[in-house]
């Protein structure tokens, strides 16, 4: 599935050819995502942690997923940037409640063969860290991508029409995620 353009910035660049790709399977104890993103500069910050969740990441580019059992509150956030740090949160009301030390057990990982180039992440979440039966159609959610730096960001989703001010918390959209191709 190809995430589209919802949203950019006056100063975005973004190349002719540039796309997302998504994929996404259940094992029925994990579901995986998949992402492949086209080269463009990146923007990233060295100084946010590895290896643990890293506030404040959607800031810079990161591909995310926010998934929850259908029809279900609250729904959990995870976000991995290209330098394969991540961030993982638990939404109980959107803006107004989050649980930041919420933790799934996410795997993940990043390929890319250097800076400004494509890049691939995954993630790997546990069935039971979202109280989520394991049957893939009943995982709704939806996928997104923040790419380009302050002023010149883009903002690209499944399911999301196009907006004037970019929002991902919106859970009138969410859409079954369990199997995508």
């Amino acid at each position: 599935m190809l995430l589209m353009k919802v949203h950019s910035e006056p100063e975005a660049k973004i190349p002719k050819d540039f796309r997302i790709q998504l994929t996404s399977r259940s094992t029925g104890d994990w579901i995986r995502f998949d992402f492949e993103v086209s080269a463009m500069p990146w923007t990233t910050n060295s100084n946010l942690p590895k290896g643990e969740s890293a506030w404040g990441l959607w800031e810079t580019d990161v591909v995310e997923v926010f998934v929850r059992p259908k029809g279900s509150s609250p729904y959990f956030e995870f976000q991995v940037s290209p330098l394969g740090q991540y961030l993982e949160l638990k939404i109980i009301r959107p803006r107004k409640e989050v649980d930041r030390d919420y933790r799934s057990g996410i795997r993940y990982g990043v390929q890319t063969t250097g800076p400004d180039q494509a890049w691939q992440a995954w993630m790997e979440i546990p069935a039971s860290s979202l109280g989520w039966s394991g049957k893939a159609s009943d995982l709704e959610g939806g996928a997104f991508a923040c790419l380009g730096p302050k002023g010149g960001r883009s903002y690209w989703a499944a399911f999301l029409p196009e907006q004037n001010t970019p929002d991902f918390h919106l859970p009138q959209y969410f859409s079954p995620i369990g199997e995508l191709k």
